[in-house]
């Protein structure tokens, strides 16, 4: 009976010798394998342009908000106050326009240039909501109708039409 142990115990370190032998030897090739294919050429291109352009984009997008141009951070504010500029003038709201056009103008980006652009177009029709403002109220108050036209004249200094009027309602009835 001992020796059927003995036989028994030898057999058992027999086998598991070989079985930790074939784990190792599979552990080592995947080790091999994992080792190959982090040090080919091809995932450390790829990683490397995936960072590079990963860069690029962020970099462009740091431009892009310190020039306040399209789809930067502090553009979008911007470009929601040019889109308020244009809303006013199409509703022809002149008194915002104007507001929103004195708001965004001093500032020296994408945004602002544009608002630039129209500023003649919101400017005249300022003027002319005040010059007809004035127009209605010669003859029946006049300090009214000087206040309209200082405001005209306060946006465009040589409009002819609010000089006149504003000459017109300084005159005495």
């Amino acid at each position: 009976m001992g020796s059927v142990a003995l036989l028994a115990a030898g057999i058992f370190l027999l086998l598991r010798h070989g079985a930790s032998e074939e784990a190792a030897q599979r552990a080592k090739a995947e080790r091999d394998f994992a080792l190959r294919t982090a040090g080919s050429p091809r995932p450390l291109t790829a990683t490397v342009k995936r960072c590079t352009a990963s860069m690029r984009a962020r970099r462009r997008e740091r431009t892009r908000r310190a020039e306040g141009l399209p789809g930067g951070g502090a553009g979008s504010a911007q470009r929601e106050l040019y889109r308020e500029v244009e809303a006013a003038a199409a509703s022809q709201d002149w008194e915002r326009a104007r507001k929103l056009l004195d708001t965004l103008t001093p500032v020296h980006t994408y945004y602002g240039e544009k608002a630039a652009e129209k500023a003649s177009a919101i400017t005249a029709g300022y003027v002319n909501l005040h010059v007809a403002a004035a127009a209605m109220m010669k003859g029946k108050d006049n300090a009214g109708c000087l206040a309209e036209a200082q405001l005209a004249l306060a946006a465009n200094p040589e409009s002819a039409d609010a000089r006149s009027l504003a000459d017109a309602c300084k005159a005495p009835p």
